[in-house]
């Protein structure tokens, strides 16, 4: 068959037009699962007239291909289309084929690929009473596999099996109003079976309080919308309908399945941990809503199913949270370790006269870390706790939570780095004041620290009367044998009747000049004017 491409525009969820392509071709070929829509094209539909092979798949977001059950050897009839098809892009000419009921029959039971579930099946977009495909229904559900026209809404077609379920319905012809005004109905039945007292606050109640925003939210298209919100999958909508119509038959056991439900949902079984994993999924599908509505009598199994994952979920859950805290408890020893860093780090950081402060993520993070590793203080009473949920009241933690090594060594390396830091400004800017003076032993040890760029050293011999002689020592210091007598002698060496309030003028000028200098050095002390050089470091500690 010869190949033919169409143009098709489509609105998408917003309204706004969305243009692709039709092709028409007749056996599979590997790259139409690998090659996207080209140039402005949004999507892209591939109609095949031969099978598609069992390997064929569909890689490519946005493309689909519609391959027939059968076989489809005589030419396809080309008839005058309906908008929105054009040929090659020109809205003139022959243009879309039609297809016989045998045809459309043929592509309804065959297969459509894509990368990802579109949510259509084949005999909506293959309906055996057209002449033609409505693909403007699959490109709806490849621009938006969560939206699509309100007949079709997938969330709309789950609420119409759940309600009319043991029977099939007619999801075609589905009216929504009719089936808001059903779950309405429904609702008002559940509450009523609420209203005895002791499901408020249970996993039963808030599933119907989510059923209760869908029909509180107004329209059917708001109605819609407010059920993708809260219930995310369709399958999850269904069931939350199901455990409704569950309430109105049978309170008592639809409350202790939503119980298990929930347990089961907010049990974190990794894929690490295999058959347990395997457990909990096979768990989920057997203590279905829609199960219990059609065979009741299967509860005591589904009970019976649960206790038995919940019993080996608890020994997995207990094994873990001991080897846990355990690996936090040695993790704990190890940065201990660097409290003596981050003390003298922080101490370093007060001292102004070195700079910026550094390291204040490092110091932080280092709490963080400290307080992730304290340990649990629930250990016995744990099993007890398990019974009624899948996690530690108290420390919350998971099967899949590791514990935080990464984050203990590192923390340790950031420290250290930001305490080598404030190491080189004290060897860079401080040194040369340093052996200026006499300050007796504890500078020389001081100093034989700073010079080794010893940490553990330094840790040791910094504390909160070396951070305030450090402090001190990286201040400005006076001029050496000057004082302000001596300033106010070189201004005025001699004072007269005349030159006396000139005299008294400088030298209240040079006391401000004085505390000025001090409060702008160590803004934390209190500034005070000394007369003589050699009281200058006296009054300045």
């Amino acid at each position: 068959m010869q190949s033919h491409r169409f143009t098709l525009t489509v609105p998408d969820e917003r309204g706004r037009p969305q243009r692709g392509e039709v092709l028409l071709t007749e056996r599979w070929q590997p790259e139409l699962g690998e090659t996207g829509p080209q140039g402005d094209s949004c999507f892209l539909i591939v109609i095949l007239s031969r099978p598609a092979p069992p390997s064929a798949r569909v890689s490519t977001p946005a493309v689909a291909v519609c391959a027939p059950s059968r076989r489809i050897d005589r030419p396809l009839v080309i008839r005058e289309p309906p908008a929105p098809y054009v040929v090659a892009g020109r809205s003139a000419g022959p243009a879309f084929p039609v297809f016989s009921p045998a045809d459309m029959a043929s592509y309804a039971e065959g297969r459509i690929l894509a990368a990802t579930s579109p949510g259509i099946a084949g005999q909506r977009v293959f309906p055996a009473q057209k002449g033609a495909p409505r693909l403007e229904l699959l490109a709806q559900a490849l621009l938006s596999p969560q939206t699509g026209d309100v007949a079709g809404d997938r969330f709309l077609a789950a609420l119409a099996s759940a309600l009319a379920a043991p029977a099939s319905p007619a999801v075609e012809t589905a009216n929504g109003e009719a089936l808001l005004a059903g779950l309405r109905k429904l609702l008002h039945q559940a509450d009523a079976k609420l209203q005895r007292g002791k499901e408020h606050g249970t996993a039963l109640s808030r599933v119907v309080e989510n059923v209760r925003g869908v029909v509180d939210a107004g329209g059917v298209d708001n109605a819609l919308a407010e059920a993708r919100r809260l219930f995310v999958e369709p399958l999850t909508f269904a069931e939350a309908v199901f455990l409704c119509r569950c309430l109105a038959c049978d309170p008592d056991s639809v409350l202790e399945l939503a119980e298990m439900r929930a347990y089961l949902d907010a049990a974190v079984t990794p894929d690490s941990t295999g058959d347990l994993a395997i457990d909990r999924r096979v768990t989920l599908e057997q203590l279905s809503p829609a199960a219990l509505f059609v065979e009741p009598h299967r509860f005591d199994g589904m009970r019976a199913t649960f206790e038995y994952f919940r019993k080996r979920f608890a020994a997995a859950y207990r094994e873990h949270h001991r080897r846990y805290w355990e690996r936090c408890a040695r993790l704990l020893q190890q940065i201990e370790e660097s409290e003596a860093t981050a003390r003298t780090l922080t101490r370093l950081n007060t001292i102004g006269q070195l700079g910026k402060p550094v390291g204040l993520n490092a110091l932080a993070q280092y709490q963080d870390v400290r307080s992730a590793l304290a340990g649990c203080p629930l250990d016995e009473a744990l099993p007890d706790s398990l019974q009624n949920a899948p996690a530690c009241p108290m420390c919350g933690l998971t099967l899949a939570a590791e514990p935080p090594d990464g984050a203990a060594r590192d923390v340790s390396r950031r420290l250290e780095r930001a305490l080598r830091q404030q190491q080189q400004r004290l060897s860079s800017a401080a040194i040369r004041q340093i052996l200026t003076q006499q300050k007796g032993e504890r500078v020389e040890q001081f100093l034989q620290v700073v010079q080794a760029s010893d940490l553990r050293g330094l840790a040791h011999v910094l504390d909160d009367e070396l951070v305030a002689f450090l402090r001190e020592l990286l201040s400005a210091p006076a001029p050496p044998g000057t004082s302000l007598f001596d300033d106010l002698l070189r201004a005025h060496p001699k004072v007269s009747e005349e030159s006396l309030e000139a005299a008294v003028a400088e030298f209240r000028r040079l006391l401000a000049q004085e505390l000025a200098a001090q409060r702008q050095s160590d803004p934390t002390r209190k500034p005070r004017a000394v007369l003589d050089a050699r009281a200058t470091s006296r009054a300045r500690r």
